[in-house]
């Protein structure tokens, strides 16, 4: 549901279930801010926020990414996974273009 307000700005996503409830603000990627997050047991009646400061998408796959080269491990995604990323977006682009089906190209050469 989309409905005007007068807020900062924020993308939510509310998830409800038998028991409880999931509440997620997410603001725009170059404000830097931590996602807001929250959940309602229904069962006890209360809230609890279970994020708190850390739940920067943004500035945990840079720590994810440094952790990696410093360590010596692999990422995740994998290069190949983000490879397929811009490779569907690629065709996605295509198709809106051409207004045609077009089929997803990617290939990853490996080195060994």
């Amino acid at each position: 549901m989309t409905c005007k307000a007068c807020a900062d700005w924020c993308e939510r996503y509310t998830v409800y279930g038998e028991t409880g409830s999931v509440e997620v603000d997410v603001s725009l990627p170059f404000y830097h801010r931590p996602a807001q997050a929250r959940c309602f047991d229904g069962k006890t009646r209360q809230w609890r926020q279970p994020l708190g400061e850390r739940s920067n998408a943004y500035a945990n796959q840079l720590d994810a990414f440094a952790e990696a080269i410093l360590n010596n491990t692999l990422t995740n995604p994998s290069a190949s996974e983000g490879l397929s990323v811009v490779a569907i977006l690629e065709a996605v682009r295509e198709s809106v273009s051409t207004n045609h089906r077009v089929a997803v190209r990617h290939e990853l050469e490996r080195s060994t």
